[in-house]
């Protein structure tokens, strides 16, 4: 497998996410997230408001693992960050499956 930038992960979460939940559904939680990060096995993920945090661990969280690990053939743990003014804010909240 070739070497592939946040961005193109990112990129190819999201287009094989759009066919796997319903529009209003990738819209509302999906569409204005971002892979800011990858390091020390986890995913950054930045998100635009406090509450998609919750929202994406309780909801998504084994979504979002099984589309990237069929992407990058890797398990990664997911922090999300919100989004403060076009920059990532500092306290992450970290969701690891075996917290769940």
């Amino acid at each position: 497998m070739r070497y592939m930038t946040s961005e193109e992960i990112w990129n190819n979460f999201l287009e094989i996410l759009s066919t796997r939940i319903a529009t209003v559904s990738f819209n509302t939680w999906f569409k204005d997230t971002k892979l800011v990060n990858i390091k020390n096995g986890k995913l950054i993920i930045q998100v635009p408001m406090t509450f998609h945090k919750k929202f994406l661990n309780d909801n998504y969280y084994e979504l979002i693992e099984e589309i990237i690990n069929s992407i990058t053939g890797t398990n990664y743990d997911l922090e999300f960050y919100r989004s403060l003014f076009g920059y990532v804010q500092q306290e992450p909240v970290l969701f690891n499956k075996s917290i769940r």
